[in-house]
């Protein structure tokens, strides 16, 4: 039994998801989300570029995102953050206090109207983010941290740049 959120979420997507390894080049048209390698791609670039503007633009105006980081960042939005300027106010917090926040992609996953994207941040740190699209923008996401480190605060690389040293590791 895998006790590690982050982990849980590769597997389930690994069992009820598609592997994103397009044959010929091509992007499977029964799915209705952006391409998920260029798209991940585009959101990766912005990300580590720190620019909010350019990841926005993946966003739609009213889009709702929960994650725990935003407990301890925004603590008055209960780890909820509605629209696109909550969002820009969220992570231009986020790059304030981590300036060398970064991502490296270890996985990318499509379903229908949805794409995960399984990275780590600068310290390592294991983070699922689930993206539900509309068309060619993102209506709802939510990013999902190790269990561990949920449970014993929000996101402690997030106000300290480096993983919890109680996070669980898999396989490890």
């Amino acid at each position: 039994m895998v006790d590690d959120a982050g982990a849980r979420a590769v597997v389930w997507c690994r069992l009820h998801c598609l592997v994103v390894r397009p044959r010929g080049g091509g992007h499977d048209p029964a799915v209705v989300t952006p391409d998920p390698e260029a798209f991940a791609a585009a959101w990766l670039a912005a990300f580590n570029a720190h620019d909010l503007e350019a990841v926005l633009a993946h966003f739609a105006d009213d889009v709702v995102f929960t994650t725990p980081v935003a407990v301890r960042a925004l603590p008055e939005t209960g780890g909820i953050v509605r629209g696109k300027d909550a969002l820009r106010r969220h992570w231009m917090l986020a790059l304030k206090r981590v300036p060398d926040l970064r991502f490296e992609i270890d996985g990318v996953y499509a379903g229908i109207d949805t794409l995960v994207l399984n990275y780590r941040n600068q310290a390592g740190g294991q983070v699922c983010e689930v993206l539900t699209f509309d068309g060619d923008l993102v209506r709802e996401g939510a990013r999902h941290l190790p269990r561990r480190e949920r449970a014993t605060g929000p996101s402690s690389w997030f106000a300290r740049g480096r993983p919890h040293p109680r996070q669980l590791r898999v396989g490890g």
